[in-house]
């Protein structure tokens, strides 16, 4: 019973309730599915145990007590640095980790067998002990946990309702580097003839590689620093003077679509959906949930040596086998499903001027797509090549959409807005200090192509042919762009891309080398550099940094709260 609780319903749990925002569907949902496989493995095992109990049950009270017990011990308390969930390759080749297990699963096995005859008549009790200790746990977890948005849920029926006369359209592709963009364009010289009206600012930055600051700072036009909270920088940003209110003051329904749990519903909004992952039926969605909760379970209780059968270079053992569609336990696969929905679905029944936002994880890594779309049933490494392949297909949805707003005749009247939080991670060209040809990799240690995100805009009324501008742009001067564009008035930082003025050519990046999940526990960056960008992305004697902050370990330690 514990080996069978701590593989299928432990560990998933805990996963689950350690990160309940990611998560649209209810932990009951998730164990009522892995409940069955759970009883099916306990059947089995009894059913196993009780012929070989017959022929030695001492040995075989061992066996599983030991399977048990290193179950319990990989899933809490020798739990590997692998890396996050966030698009990385996970790591399961480090030799200390595995000569670590390899110690753990000798030394332990030893003692198993060397008290046998103990753990033949006492074992139980502590199997006992751990089930009822996790299930103290998982209460726990359960009462602390953050709560998601919203339960997962259809579609609203508002999200897919266009205004025949004025729609501000936004449209957020996770990880759409420019450089890649500018190179599709090149390439295939009918994208740039479906985008008329479009300016594509080659130049631009954005202030963060993390989304939950970038989108931020893209909606109201502050960038964060790390003088305050995060929280209260979202408290300050999303919940504050930004593009929603601004837009829903000026008559404007306001539809959101996101992916993310800290992009929070708000009163004037007229509807909020959470893009799930799979996008497919809500019974599809919540068993595909509890596979890819299983398969986290599995790999973390596994020994390092056998982790690389359950990741499967991101395939994931029973996410690829026993979903309905394998493909879209990824983000890019899912979204841009939900993207064609959306594109097949609309309508211009909207009686008022709309404002949508639709944030999309494409074609932001895993780097899943093949150059025809389909999927490569693994995750690959991040090549330009590759990228470009994944990047590709998101423009293939998103040249579809312009065709039906073409289609409902509000193209040209609308203002579009499409771009990327932040680069791929890829790398663009760059020009030295002494003016020879580089790289952002050699240039930028740490920052490889993030710092250049795709940005395009469509002014209401443009049917000018698609063009190619080297102004100095910013994501942060997007909230000025749509006060000008619409010639409503407005106190937005930054300068509208359209004004003709340059406003100032001094561009702030911020980077850290501490993980964006660590630092969102903390509430701060526990390190955290300013870059002054004064001229052109892509000329490194622009480049200089201006602050580094760096907490110490006495800081840290004083700044730690009991409990």
């Amino acid at each position: 019973m514990l080996l069978c609780l701590n593989l299928f319903i432990f560990g998933a749990i805990t996963v689950y309730l350690g990160n309940q925002g990611e998560f649209l569907v209810e932990d009951e949902d998730v164990l009522m599915v892995l409940m069955v496989p759970a009883l099916g493995a306990l059947a089995v095992l009894s059913l196993l145990s009780l012929p070989l109990s017959r022929l030695n049950r001492i040995v075989t009270s061992a066996v599983l007590f030991f399977f048990a017990f290193v179950t319990y011990i990989h899933g809490n308390l020798m739990r590997w640095d692998t890396g996050v969930l966030d698009g990385a390759a996970l790591e399961t080749d480090a030799l200390l980790p595995l000569l670590a297990d390899l110690v753990l699963w000798v030394v332990l096995g030893f003692l198993v067998w060397r008290f046998r005859r103990w753990l033949a008549i006492h074992g139980w009790k502590i199997c006992l002990l751990l089930i009822v200790f996790q299930l103290i746990g998982a209460v726990e977890l359960k009462r602390n946990a953050k709560v998601g948005n919203l339960q997962l849920q259809e579609v609203p029926d508002e999200l897919y309702a266009f205004h025949k006369g004025s729609n501000v359209l936004h449209i957020v592709l996770d990880g759409f580097q420019g450089n890649v963009f500018e190179s599709l364009v090149q390439e295939d010289p009918e994208v740039a003839t479906e985008l008329q009206g479009f300016v594509f600012f080659r130049d631009a930055m954005t202030t963060s590689a993390v989304t939950y600051l970038s989108l931020p700072a893209t909606l109201s036009g502050k960038a964060y620093d790390n003088r305050t909270t995060i929280t209260e920088y979202h408290d300050e940003t999303l919940g504050g003077n930004n593009l929603y209110s601004f837009l829903s003051g000026a008559g404007y329904v306001v539809d959101v679509a996101s992916p993310v749990w800290w992009n929070l519903d708000r009163d004037y909004f007229s509807s909020y959906y959470r893009v799930p992952a799979p996008f497919a039926s809500l019974d599809e969605t919540i068993r595909s949930t509890a596979w890819y909760l299983l398969d986290i379970s599995l790999f973390r209780q596994m020994p390092y040596w056998f982790k690389s059968m359950v990741y499967r270079n991101g395939a994931w053992l029973f996410s690829s086998e026993l979903a309905a569609h394998p493909e879209q336990q990824f983000q890019h696969f899912a979204h841009l499903e939900f993207f064609a929905d959306v594109t097949a679905k609309a309508n211009t029944e909207r009686p008022r001027p709309t404002y949508k936002l639709i944030h999309l994880i494409t074609p932001h890594a895993p780097l899943v797509s093949q150059p025809d779309c389909s999927y490569a049933g693994r995750e690959m490494d991040v090549t330009f090549e590759v990228f470009s392949n994944q990047s590709r297909c998101t423009i293939h949805g998103v040249r579809k959409f312009l065709a039906k707003l073409r289609e409902m005749e509000i193209y040209d009247k609308s203002l579009i807005m499409i771009h990327g939080d932040h680069g791929g991670g890829v790398a663009f060209d760059m020009t030295a200090k002494d003016g020879s040809r580089t790289s952002s990799i050699e240039v930028l240690p740490g920052m490889w192509g993030n710092p250049l995100p795709l940005l395009m805009v469509k002014p209401p009324g443009s049917k000018a042919p698609f063009q190619t501008s080297d102004r100095f742009a910013s994501l942060t001067d997007l909230p000025a762009t749509v006060s000008g564009l619409l010639a409503k008035a407005h106190a937005f930082p930054g300068e509208s891309l359209f004004s003709g003025l340059e406003g100032d050519s001094t561009r702030m990046y911020y980077s850290s080398s501490q993980h964006r999940n660590d630092a969102a526990e903390k509430g701060r960056f526990s390190d955290f550099t300013s870059f002054a960008v004064t001229g052109s992305v892509f000329d490194a004697g622009a480049w200089a940094q201006v602050d580094h902050f760096e907490l110490s370990s006495a800081d840290l330690s004083g700044r730690y709260a009991w409990g």
